[in-house]
């Protein structure tokens, strides 16, 4: 996949996927599935950071880490990724967004969502497009508004479902469980101390926190997938001046110190909380490790 940080013209005729993707849920990758492999390069034309946090000032977190996001388009089977910068584009208006669409990035075929707007004031919609694209000898895939349980399919209601600690339900809307592939940090070595060594990654503050509380999780190395538990939080009972993402992977004695870890979490086990002493600690995470094990099946590559 080619990554361009600008709309440098082309003369590829292209298949363009519109949005900012968020996390690649669901109904993103339904927009995905509509891009033509019929002689044209399949493309997304996307932002940096969300143009609603930008435009509103709220921090919301991204459902993925930048580097995360890039790997899922790249499954996806996206050829190249306009990566753009919205504050460059704000103000610019739908029509001279739809021309730049067909003239410089030689769009033959566009791909986005029922709500879709684009221009300056989002003006633009996706009627607009329609009208754009039959003018212009241009196909038009609109994908349809997607529900879950009675509620639109979205990046925001997805965020709510991972602060609120229903990670299940987050999974499912997602099409995958929630994760992130951060690099392993040096730790104080308690968890070794107590009988279960763990990874420490240091949770990215611009992605979306989940509830903070301790997960069974499931850890990919490479092919291999281990079993896991894992913290969440502050670690009250030996303190943390950060937000880490602290997992026991079970039956698992390997060095991975600067190793980049995917870790996902599957189910929400325990609220964060402090404990009168560390012989107390050791008994509710052996008690979670059981509970871990019990959650997930054979499939999985260790033992405890």
């Amino acid at each position: 996949m080619i990554v361009y940080h600008s709309a440098e013209t082309t003369q590829t005729p292209q298949s363009i996927a519109l949005g900012f993707f968020d996390g690649l849920h669901r109904g993103h990758r339904g927009v995905l599935k509509n891009l033509s492999a019929n002689g044209l390069r399949r493309a997304v034309v996307t932002f940096s950071a969300r143009p609603q946090s930008l435009l509103s000032g709220a921090a919301e977190g991204s459902l993925t880490t930048a580097e995360d996001r890039l790997a899922l388009f790249e499954e996806a089977g996206v050829e190249a990724l306009y990566e753009l910068d919205f504050e460059s584009l704000r103000r610019m208006s739908a029509e001279d967004f739809m021309v730049l669409l067909r003239d410089t990035l030689c769009a033959k075929k566009i791909c986005c969502g029922y709500n879709f707007r684009f221009g300056e004031g989002a003006a633009g919609d996706t009627a607009m497009l329609a009208r754009f694209c039959a003018e212009n000898g241009i196909e038009l895939s609109v994908s349809p508004r997607i529900t879950f349980d009675g509620e639109d399919l979205s990046s925001s209601a997805i965020r709510a479902k991972l602060e609120n600690g229903e990670i299940e339900i987050a999974n499912r809307m997602l099409g995958r469980p929630f994760g992130f592939s951060l690099v392993v940090i040096y730790g104080r070595h308690i968890g070794t101390a107590l009988g279960f060594p763990t990874i420490n990654q240091i949770f990215p503050p611009e992605l979306t926190r989940p509830k903070l509380g301790v997960y069974v999780s499931q850890v990919r190395l490479g092919d291999r997938v281990f079993r896991g538990v894992t913290n969440i939080g502050y670690k009250p009972t030996v303190g943390s001046d950060y937000c880490l993402a602290e997992t026991n992977i079970l039956g698992f004695e390997e060095n991975l110190y600067g190793k980049t870890v995917r870790v996902e979490l599957l189910s929400f086990l325990r609220e964060e909380r402090k404990f009168k002493n560390l012989d107390e600690l050791r008994e509710t995470v052996l008690l979670d490790r059981k509970k871990s094990a019990e959650f997930q099946n054979e499939r999985f590559t260790n033992d405890l």
